[in-house]
């Protein structure tokens, strides 16, 4: 079993222990970042791939994922792919462009 899926299922164990009010008010805010292009907005609220992993994340970890969300944000990472390669490399958010955002792709994607 992948690390991430290991740690993404012991904070949801942990949690699943805390008030519910606690879990939706921090859920909220996460979806409220949610961009109409389905990524999910950095410091300067523009979507960007590292923020949106971390948004799938939290979200799955606080069980406040919907099917909704995660359409809109897969569209968001297809269209990270249908920019040519070249783009890709110099674009801030391309999924390819550094080692983080790379990482960021796969985690997405698990």
């Amino acid at each position: 079993m992948s690390f991430l899926i290991v740690l993404r299922d012991d904070v949801r164990e942990g949690l699943a222990r805390t008030p519910l009010d606690y879990r939706e008010k921090h859920a909220a805010w996460i979806r409220a970042q949610q961009q109409t292009d389905g990524g999910f907005g950095n410091r300067r609220s523009k979507s960007d791939l590292y923020y949106t992993a971390f948004a799938l994340r939290s979200l799955s970890a606080l069980n406040q994922l919907t099917p909704e969300m995660a359409r809109n944000a897969a569209r968001f990472l297809r269209s990270l792919m249908k920019l040519p390669p070249a783009q890709r490399v110099r674009q801030p958010s391309g999924c390819f462009s550094d080692a983080v955002m790379s990482a960021s792709w796969w985690d997405c994607m698990g």
